[in-house]
């Protein structure tokens, strides 16, 4: 019977050293979770800052202008300050 008691003893210790090794296992495994739980939300912080930067830029962006009614318009002005100076100046 005595030897029934120590392998009943050994059999418990044995258990309670797997669940020992499975507590300290889980507590670093929640450590690390946590911190990249925090790490995560930093990244998606500074992500949607990037975006809100971003939306203010292209709202604030200057309407292009259409290249071809620039020259247009810029011809047709030269054009008329021609004929203007040459009717002044003769």
């Amino acid at each position: 019977m005595p030897e029934e008691v120590e392998a009943w003893r050994l059999a418990l210790a044995r258990v309670e050293g797997k669940l020992d090794a499975i507590i300290a296992s889980n507590a670093a495994l929640t450590v690390s979770v946590n911190d990249l739980d925090r790490r995560v939300r930093d990244v998606e912080t500074s992500m949607a800052t990037v975006r809100q930067q971003l939306s203010e830029i292209e709202r604030h962006e200057p309407p292009r202008a259409n290249w071809v009614g620039v020259i247009s318009a810029a011809v047709a002005a030269l054009t008329l300050g021609f004929i203007l100076a040459e009717r002044l100046f003769q």
